[in-house]
């Protein structure tokens, strides 16, 4: 109870996670601090009501966070509010079976395709990182699934350039080449 706000007269921080330490945020709770990996591990383990219920809280959370017009310039292109709002979607969607979190999660996975492949990757990898495990999580339960194959392949990209920038001077990005990952 101490990690989630059941109620707020603040709208940001109404059934949602507050700041993790002090003075970290004035502005309410957003996505990339919505920690629910572990939440839905615990009850997939346990059971536990109130767990499912934080869950799936932080999954609406997300959605309201993502779609709300005055947050749009915070939570858009490849960031880590986008990618933290993919893991928490596709954690509430395994914890509670809820299709309208896999059905958003699917939404923000889209979204990241059609912005292409960051071109700042060495500069922000920190941010990018929830967003390729949010789409490695959405693939291992889609496996096989004709569906989730574009999302296969963007992260496969994804991670061919993450390892190309690897290599790389600090500050250079590398330009990708098409690879043909249909094998992968």
């Amino acid at each position: 109870d101490v990690d989630f706000l059941h109620y707020s007269d603040h709208k940001w921080l109404n059934r949602a996670q507050p700041a993790h330490s002090e003075r970290h945020t004035t502005t309410g709770a957003y996505p990339s601090h919505f920690w629910s990996q572990g939440l839905a591990q615990y009850y997939m383990l346990t059971g536990d009501p109130d767990a499912l219920d934080v869950i799936i809280a932080l999954a609406d959370k997300t959605i309201e966070n993502l779609e709300d017009p005055t947050m749009r310039e915070v939570c858009s292109g490849l960031n880590r509010e986008i990618g933290w709002g993919i893991l928490t979607m596709i954690c509430a969607y395994e914890a509670s079976g809820l299709k309208r979190f896999d059905a958003y999660a699917r939404k923000l996975l889209d979204k990241e395709i059609r912005c292409g492949l960051p071109d700042d990757l060495p500069v922000f990898s920190f941010g990018h990182t929830s967003i390729l495990l949010g789409a490695r999580q959405y693939i291992q339960i889609h496996a096989g699934e004709k569906a989730a194959e574009p999302i296969r392949r963007w992260f496969l990209d994804f991670v061919d350039l993450a390892v190309d920038c690897s290599r790389q001077a600090p500050g250079v990005t590398p330009k990708l080449e098409a690879k043909d990952n249909t094998q992968a």
